[in-house]
């Protein structure tokens, strides 16, 4: 039923649009920031309200709080082994050092819920990124305004913020960043928006060489060559090598 009727809104938004060209310009950004407080708003409540009825689990909300958790306390990077009761560095189960920059945030609330907030305020940020990058491209303002309302639409998106809390989820946000500032050719941006997607973890490496290869064939040849030898060499370090030593074992997705 909502899903429905979110489609219809989506419709009668941009027939609102189409009919309100005079007003184009304004209309589509605040028609833009309202659809991404929405979404923010709908899946911060939903995600809370399914906390507090005891809908999340130890995998994988549990073991990022606690990893925030001690981290905020001194202890970084620690959690419980899954498998046992001893304490471990979280680098034995995933590179996602995203969570040590979220410690911070617990300072506001110490509470499981805040890395829900944060997760749905980041994700539905993307939709930004969606319409200003559209719009770069096609220049087309009413396709763009649609584009970022079917990605806060998008059944995949709404699946990551629903299950539980993931550092990997912020990606999603962060590469559609990283296109667009590449696509922009501002580099620091760009290199900003990589660092932070590859702090999810550790197989948006070979994301990262994806990138690194585009920019090969973009004539940014060096740049290209360096960022993809970087990443897929760091992508095989973490997995035959970091993660296991500190695991003592193979890495368990293996």
């Amino acid at each position: 039923i909502i899903l429905i009727a979110a489609e219809l809104l989506t419709v009668f938004i941009l027939y609102v649009v189409y009919k309100a060209k005079k007003f184009i310009f304004s209309f589509h950004l605040s028609i833009l920031l309202a659809s991404v407080a929405s979404y923010i708003s709908y899946y911060s409540y939903v995600t809370v309200v399914k906390h507090n009825n005891f809908y999340t689990g130890r995998f994988d909300l549990g073991n990022m709080d606690q990893t925030v958790w001690n981290t905020f306390h001194g202890r970084l990077f620690t959690l419980t082994n899954p498998d046992g009761i001893n304490t471990m560095s979280r680098l034995g189960i995933h590179a996602d050092f995203l969570l040590v920059l979220l410690a911070p945030f617990y300072a506001i609330w110490e509470d499981p819920r805040m890395l829900l907030l944060i997760q749905s305020v980041v994700l539905g940020l993307g939709a930004a990124f969606v319409y200003f990058l559209s719009n770069k491209i096609i220049a087309n303002k009413n396709i763009s305004l649609a584009l970022s309302a079917s990605y806060l639409l998008n059944p995949f998106v709404a699946k990551q913020n629903l299950y539980d809390f993931h550092a990997i989820t912020f990606s999603t946000t962060f590469l559609l960043g990283t296109f667009f500032f590449l696509y922009l050719k501002k580099y620091r941006f760009f290199i900003l928006f990589l660092v932070l997607s590859l702090l999810t973890k550790e197989n948006i490496f070979l994301v990262s060489a994806m990138f690194g290869f585009y920019l090969y064939i973009k004539n940014k040849k060096l740049f290209g060559i360096a960022l993809f030898g970087i990443s897929i060499i760091s992508f095989y370090l973490l997995i035959s090598q970091i993660i296991p030593s500190f695991r003592g074992e193979n890495h368990f997705a293996i």
